[in-house]
């Protein structure tokens, strides 16, 4: 069985990080829709409840928004540095 070519091993570590990339920008999306949402419902019933659900939307966006952005440098810097990722 022969190796794999190492511009091939190189590609299929892009292509992991590029999926890896895209699942980070929809969890994202969808952490800023909840964030919007309980916002938006807030305004219509002020109650502690609300407070703390936009609280934990809130965290919950920015922690999806630092996965993102972690995983965009990581994506961005692999064909750059041509070192594959500690987590490859």
């Amino acid at each position: 069985m022969a190796a794999a070519s190492p511009g091939r091993n190189h590609q299929d570590t892009l292509e992991l990080w590029r999926s890896k990339l895209q699942e980070a920008r929809v969890q994202y999306s969808l952490a800023v829709k909840k964030s919007q949402q309980a916002s938006r419902k807030s305004g219509l019933f002020r109650s502690h409840d609300s407070g703390l659900a936009i609280e934990q939307a809130q965290r919950e966006e920015a922690a999806a928004l630092q996965e993102y952005m972690r995983t965009l440098v990581i994506f961005a810097d692999f064909p750059i540095t041509g070192q594959p990722p500690p987590e490859a």
